[in-house]
């Protein structure tokens, strides 16, 4: 009988890890994390067509993260009848919501828990992504990130993006880029910092996650503006390793794609300038 394994990782109050044993641990070279909140709706969908698109050594971790809807019965209900142990899926479910960057830690959290695993691609729920380009990002293999980009080509359906939304990505990420042509002098091709359509390379999570334990005011942008926390990091690291951001960073186009415009930020985030000021003070969070 295989032995659970005795790695250790951090877990907040109010969160549950399903143990995973050695033996599932050798066999997993790569990982999709799909953080999950209010997506009753979509996640069976999502779950299946991700499934479809990946083989066999490819881990498939959900993060269920407090829904209030029945997702998080769903996903229960699924992991209870075998489903996820005979498909190579994990699942960590989060009692009470913690976060979209919190549900992004604990995914990063879970696949490191595979040694073999070296690149690991986050994705949302929401249909907003679409699972056939999963191995379009695993195909890059040198670099250190590879982000999809909804604005690199003109690939658009469903209704029209918000353009509150698209005004705020365009802004941070000139600011993105400004910054690190000021660091590396050199230009960085960028054109969208909030898609959450990502490839990572295992070794940058791991110093990512270590980095975070060091911060002690990165919990306030465990929410949407997360990901501006993980690019001050990714400046940082590639400074820290003097690497070039044109061999370490690739975009990749993928569909811009929104279902609804009914989706909520909740609370004051719902307000264009109050959400670009909350993003304006995660990227004051720094690793330096």
């Amino acid at each position: 009988m295989a032995q659970l394994s005795e790695l250790k990782y951090i877990t907040s109050k109010g969160i549950f890890v399903s143990h995973t044993t050695a033996k599932d641990m050798i066999t997993y070279h790569r990982a999709v994390v799909v953080p999950i909140y209010n997506e009753a709706g979509t996640v069976k969908r999502v779950i299946e067509s991700i499934l479809q698109h990946i083989d066999g050594q490819t881990r498939l971790i959900l993060v269920q993260d407090g829904s209030n809807d029945g997702s998080e019965e769903i996903l229960l209900e699924l992991e209870a009848s075998g489903y996820f142990t005979s498909h190579g899926v994990d699942l960590v479910n989060h009692h009470v919501n913690q976060g979209y960057g919190k549900a992004l830690v604990s995914g990063f959290e879970k696949s490191l828990e595979y040694p073999d695993i070296r690149y690991i691609l986050t994705m949302d729920c929401d249909e907003q992504h679409q699972p056939e380009d999963i191995e379009k990002f695993f195909s890059f293999r040198d670099n250190d990130m590879v982000s999809g980009s909804r604005y690199l080509a003109d690939i658009e359906k469903g209704i029209k993006a918000p353009q509150d939304r698209v005004q705020i990505n365009k802004k941070l990420t000139e600011k993105y880029i400004g910054l690190a042509e000021e660091k590396f002098q050199e230009e960085w091709k960028i054109t969208d910092t909030f898609c959450g359509m990502k490839r990572y390379h295992r070794s940058f999570i791991e110093a990512f996650i270590r980095a975070l334990r060091t911060i002690d005011n990165y919990e306030a942008c465990l929410g949407y503006g997360f990901p501006l926390v993980v690019w001050n990091f990714y400046l940082y690291w590639l400074k820290l390793h003097k690497k070039k951001l044109e061999s370490s960073f690739a975009e990749l186009a993928i569909a811009k794609i929104y279902i609804s415009n009914d989706r909520t930020f909740g609370l004051q985030l719902d307000f264009p300038r109050k959400r670009y000021r909350y993003y304006l003070n995660c990227m004051k969070i720094t690793f330096e």
